[in-house]
Formats: structure tokens, C-alpha cells, sequence
């Protein structure tokens, strides 16, 4: 087995797919958000697309297109006076 690795990195998320060639790796980095082309052959990363959030799945079929889905939280705090009679 000829295994060796081409990025290191605490925050990687998932890789995604192959390139169209066969000749890289695409993979979500998480901090920051963004989408790394690894060349298998020598290691060398280029970022192909930066995003302003975390994606929970990122998907290419044939590695010049990708979908990604960004999920955003958002959470409300109401205020408001209560009638002691009806709650």
C-alpha cells in the first residue's frame, strides 16, 4: 500500500470528491469555511471557493461543480407582559 498524506489540519470537515482528471482531491476546510483543491501529486492546495458558514454536506459529480448545504441557526427571545388571569 502506497499511502502518504496530502493535508494536515484539525478543522477538516470532509473530503468531497475527486477533480475531473483524477489528479486532485476536493475537501471542506471548516475554519474558515472554504473548499481546497489537494493535488495528489505533489500536495500543493489552492482554494477554489471561500463560504461565509460551515456546511453540513457538500457534494461534486464532476469536480467543477459543487452544491453545499449551509445550515444558520437562529434563535428569538420574546418579552412580553402576561395577564396573571389567562396566562
Amino acid at each position: 500500500m502506497n499511502a502518504r498524506r496530502l493535508y494536515a489540519s484539525e478543522t477538516i470537515g470532509m473530503p468531497i470528491g475527486w477533480s475531473r482528471n483524477g489528479e486532485a482531491v476536493y475537501v471542506v476546510d471548516s475554519e474558515p469555511p472554504r473548499v481546497l483543491k489537494l493535488s495528489t501529486a505533489d500536495g500543493h492546495i489552492r482554494r477554489v471557493a471561500r463560504m461565509p458558514w460551515k456546511p453540513s454536506s457538500c457534494h461534486t459529480v464532476d469536480g467543477d461543480q459543487f452544491v453545499c448545504a449551509v445550515e444558520e441557526t437562529e434563535s428569538d427571545v420574546w418579552f412580553s407582559d402576561l395577564d396573571p388571569e389567562t396566562g
